[in-house]
């Protein structure tokens, strides 16, 4: 995937995003910390490249995938903003919601009994709500839940990958 330099500008269907720091690399895409320029937002943008995903039945169960995230609302499954596709990559804007629950908890050595029920009720909480609507995760990881820095709660999160 071609590299991209930080606090470029890049405009898509909802507006110019200023791109900063590199969050994640996956085997077909990139996160990027990223500014809505209009409203100062800050969001997470997924960068996939369409060569990086194999084949057309990777494409659709990616797109899929996107599509039946992008029609859940819950405060502890990550918002998705919009989707963008051009001839050569996938943009996917979503909610900045934190760090990796592996950061975290590598950061902070462990966590309390109390802290890690807390951020495990929220947890089955989203995904309860996936469920709800018949929307599996199909990769939940560590990787894939992000936690607010100060720890108050956690999200489930597209990985798309």
């Amino acid at each position: 995937m071609a590299s991209r330099r930080a606090n470029e500008v890049l405009t898509l269907g909802g507006g110019p995003y200023k791109l900063g720091k590199v969050l994640g690399r996956g085997a077909s895409a990139v996160v990027r910390r990223a500014v809505h320029v209009p409203s100062g937002r800050h969001v997470a943008v997924k960068i996939m490249d369409h060569k990086l995903l194999h084949n057309t039945k990777m494409t659709e169960n990616v797109m899929t995938e996107i599509k039946a995230f992008s029609m859940l609302d819950h405060p502890n499954v990550c918002h998705l903003y919009e989707v963008i596709e051009n001839p050569m990559r996938y943009y996917v804007v979503m909610e900045l919601a934190g760090e990796e629950l592996f950061d975290y908890i590598v950061e902070r050595g462990r966590l309390s009994e109390d802290e890690g029920k807390r951020l495990f009720r929220q947890l089955v909480e989203g995904l309860d709500h996936c469920h709800r609507r018949r929307v599996a995760h199909r990769d939940l990881k560590p990787e894939n839940i992000l936690v607010t820095p100060d720890g108050a709660s956690s999200s489930v999160c597209l990985d798309g990958t």
